[in-house]
Order: structure tokens, then C-alpha cells, then sequence
């Protein structure tokens, strides 16, 4: 009876397994169905969004090309419209420009809340305000060169080794940035990029200040003139930058057409000033002979991109909302 009874238990045992084994598979089974369905059912949705898609965008191939065509019309325009009128007018658009360069950043900041931007903006204004002050006056004085070429000298050297130092450190982001924790990453990245965008874009403003304050003060100072003769005749050994004879122990520059310049005038007229010619007589200078060293040479590239640079930041974005504005016209989407 107990045999009969331990075979009848295990037969149970095996019958109860059996079953759990059928129900696992039928499981299984069912979910691959599932799964199936599933695919199926998305695979159909696909293909709905798809020909919905086709649909509505039907004939846009052409409706792109004529957007495409619209854009760089636009900007071929803007491009000849801008060159005739800095050719042609150069003070109006040297103006405008510093205008928008000028408000549109601290508007942007302003509105968004970037208080370092509004606390820097303001240090600067003040600044170069005093400077540029000092030299639009009618009568300056002797001192007034050197203080506005330094100044101006000062602040563009401090904006390029700005720009580069966040240009560097946002490349040690880029090659080191995954292998930090989340927070270092973030800020390191930030100082990055923000050193770049304020050093470029304190570059391009002092630039354009100091070629109104070069101009004022050699016109108020009498040996120069942006058109026709200067009032003053230049006696020998005159520097027409300030007014000045270098002492004998002032570092000189004499330029090829033989008019003779204190080294640090001359410079700031040449690099700070971006002015490439004589003051008084207007004949080219060479600044890669009479400025080898190549710290000079960093500061003129450096000016140079600072000019291609205003493009960017003060047109570029208005040539792209006039765009829009045309899009909206025509009604292409």
C-alpha cells in the first residue's frame, strides 16, 4: 500500500510537471505573438506616418530649392550692399555697426539674465567712455596718445589671450570632458566658450573705439586728415601721431617715406588704430618689415579677425531675420 501510494504521488508529481511545462510554453508562446503583433503594429504606424508625410509634403522639393535660391540671393546682396557702403560711406557704416555691436549682446543679456555679461559690459563702458572722452576733445593733450593707444592696446591683448585661453580650454573639454564627473565637465565647457565669446566680442568693440579716437585725436592735432591736406605743415623730426619730436633717447620709427614716428605712436596708429598708412602723407606701410616681432604680427592677425568677425555678429543675424521675413512673404515653410 505504500508503494502504491509514493507511485501515485509521483505520477502527480509528473502530471503537475507536465502541465507547468505545457503552460510555460503556451506562455512563451503567446508573447512571441505578442511581440509579433507589436512589431507589426508599429511597422503599420511607420508606414501611416509615412505616407502621411508624403502627403503633406508633396511638390516641397521645389518649394526647398526656392528657399535655398532665396538665401544665398539674400546673402550675395547683403554681401555687395555692405562692401559699396563701407567702400562708399565708410563713418556711417563703421557707426551703424558699432551701434549693433554695441546694444544688441546687452539687450540679449538683459533679457536672459547674464549678470557677469551686464557687470563686465558696464566696467567697460565706463572705461572706454573716460577714453574715448579724453580724445575727442578739440584741444588734448600730450599725454592723451599714450594713455588711448595704451588703453586700447591694453584691452585687445587681454581680449586675444581671452579668446585663446577659452579656445584651449574648451578643447581639453573635448578630449578630457567624458572622463569627468558631470559638474567639472559643465563648468569647464562654460569657461571655455565664454572666454572665446568675450574676448572676441570686447576685441571687436575696442577695435572700433579705437579707430574713432585714432582719428579724432591726429585730425585735432592738425597732421592728418581723412580727406585732402592736413592743416599743419609737419616740420622734420615731428611725430604727426601726437604732435611731438622723440626725444634722443625714444625708441623712433622712421617709415620709407622718410617722416619719422615714437615707435609706441606709431603702433598704436598701425595695429591699435588698424590704420596701414603714413598719417601725414598717406604712403603704405609695411607692417610686417617694421613690426617683425612676432607678438606684433599675433596683434594684426588678431585685429583682422576681429573685422571679419563684426560680420558675423552684428549682420549675419539680421541678414538671417530678413530671410525669415521673405519666407513668411512668399509662404514657404
Amino acid at each position: 500500500q505504500q508503494q502504491q501510494q509514493q507511485q501515485g504521488e509521483e505520477a502527480v508529481r509528473e502530471q503537475r510537471i507536465q502541465q507547468q511545462e505545457i503552460q510555460h510554453q503556451q506562455e512563451q508562446l503567446s508573447q512571441v505573438q505578442q511581440q509579433r503583433l507589436e512589431r507589426l503594429q508599429r511597422m503599420r504606424e511607420r508606414e501611416e506616418k509615412h505616407k502621411q508625410f508624403l502627403k503633406e509634403h508633396e511638390g516641397h522639393d521645389k518649394m526647398h530649392m526656392e528657399m535655398f535660391l532665396l538665401l544665398v540671393g539674400t546673402l550675395v546682396v547683403a554681401q555687395i550692399v555692405l562692401t559699396v557702403w563701407r567702400k562708399y560711406h565708410f563713418n556711417s557704416y563703421q557707426l551703424v555697426t558699432l551701434i549693433g555691436m554695441y546694444l544688441f549682446p546687452i539687450y540679449f543679456a538683459v533679457t536672459n539674465e547674464f549678470i557677469f555679461l551686464i557687470i563686465s559690459w558696464i566696467v567697460f563702458t565706463i572705461c572706454t567712455a573716460y577714453v574715448t572722452y579724453i580724445a575727442t576733445r578739440k584741444q588734448i593733450s600730450i599725454k592723451t596718445p599714450g594713455i588711448v593707444y595704451g588703453y586700447f592696446f591694453f584691452v585687445i591683448k587681454a581680449t586675444s589671450i581671452l579668446a585663446a585661453v577659452g579656445y584651449v580650454v574648451a578643447i581639453l573639454d573635448i578630449l578630457v570632458g567624458p572622463y569627468l564627473p558631470q559638474p567639472a565637465n559643465v563648468t569647464l565647457m562654460t569657461l571655455g566658450f565664454g572666454g572665446v565669446i568675450y574676448g572676441l566680442y570686447y576685441g571687436v568693440l575696442s577695435r572700433d573705439f579705437a579707430d574713432i579716437c585714432t582719428k579724432r585725436m591726429t585730425t585735432s592735432i592738425g597732421y592728418y586728415a581723412a580727406e585732402g591736406f592736413p592743416k599743419k605743415n609737419l616740420s622734420s623730426g615731428t611725430c604727426a601721431v601726437c604732435g611731438e619730436k622723440p626725444t634722443s633717447d625714444a625708441k623712433k620709427v622712421t617709415l620709407d617715406c622718410g617722416h619719422t614716428f615714437h615707435e609706441f605712436c606709431i603702433r598704436g596708429w598701425c595695429i591699435v588704430g588698424k590704420k596701414q598708412i603714413c598719417p601725414y602723407c598717406k604712403e603704405k606701410v609695411d607692417l610686417a618689415r617694421k613690426f617683425p616681432s612676432p607678438w606684433t604680427r599675433t596683434d594684426v592677425m588678431y585685429t583682422e579677425l576681429l573685422g571679419i568677425l563684426r560680420y558675423f555678429v552684428v549682420w549675419y543675424p539680421l541678414i538671417i531675420n530678413i530671410v525669415k521675413g521673405e519666407y513668411w512673404v512668399f509662404g514657404l515653410k
